[in-house]
């Protein structure tokens, strides 16, 4: 089983529609990123609508909409209309983000954030390493002191247990229905471990939430549709 890569970029937003692009880059070998549809947003009826890309043709996925209709319904649609269709992780998580979206009347530029460390505003920390984030900045500082003036270091060391995927995850998840969505990532091994002076403390950052709620949407897609499972193991 693989995580979910999929990442949105706003494109126009008026006082009607607001346009996303959707890429990923889990449907090509060189990990590029590349366009699988588009998502049209009406602020107006509160609904949209996605566009799918060849790609995301080629590649038989489910529609994001299927997920809007309540179970069992939902289930005798898949089997009866797309029993040979795939992927509903990607379109899970594209509902499920639209969806959020317009129920709190929030329009964000990029989604999610981790996945744009290279295009964050200036006072925008990065959670992943790609180029120099404001944590690398500060580490230099702190190189660059004397022995008296530096601090304990809070560099990341090490990065938390085996991550629970698929079924395990999910019937984890249900005994901490009384935790916060960290809290339960925190449980579930979606954390970094990092050093205060001498102490190791576990954090869970905004990377580790985001693979977190992604495995989660991935498992529920898998235990919606098995045989998407083969499928998505296999492209790992």
């Amino acid at each position: 089983m693989t995580f979910v890569h999929v990442r949105l970029t706003q494109e126009k937003q008026d006082d009607l529609i607001v346009e996303y692009l959707v890429e990923s880059f889990d449907f090509n070998q060189q990990k590029e990123w590349e366009k699988i549809g588009k998502i049209l947003i009406n602020k107006q009826t509160k609904s949209y609508e996605f566009e799918p890309s060849d790609i995301w043709n080629a590649h038989k996925i489910i529609p994001p909409s299927i997920f809007d209709i309540e179970e069992p319904t939902r289930e005798k649609i898949i089997k009866s209309q797309y029993n040979d269709y795939g992927w509903g992780a990607w379109s899970m998580l594209i509902h499920h983000w639209a969806s959020s979206f317009i129920k709190r009347g929030s329009f964000p530029q990029h989604h999610p954030s981790s996945l744009f460390a290279n295009q964050l505003e200036p006072n925008q920390e990065s959670d992943i390493h790609l180029g120099v984030s404001k944590q690398n900045s500060q580490e230099k500082m702190q190189h660059n002191k004397s022995p008296k003036q530096r601090k304990p270091s809070n560099r990341i060391t090490d990065i938390g247990d085996e991550k629970l995927t698929g079924n395990a995850l999910l019937q984890k998840v249900k005994k901490l229905s009384g935790l916060t969505q960290r809290q339960k990532a925190k449980h579930c091994g979606y954390y970094t471990i990092r050093k205060h002076g001498k102490t190791y403390v576990k954090l869970t950052n905004s990377r580790n939430l985001t693979d977190f709620r992604n495995a989660v949407l991935a498992a529920k897609s898998m235990a919606l549709n098995p045989e998407e499972t083969k499928e998505v193991e296999t492209r790992d």
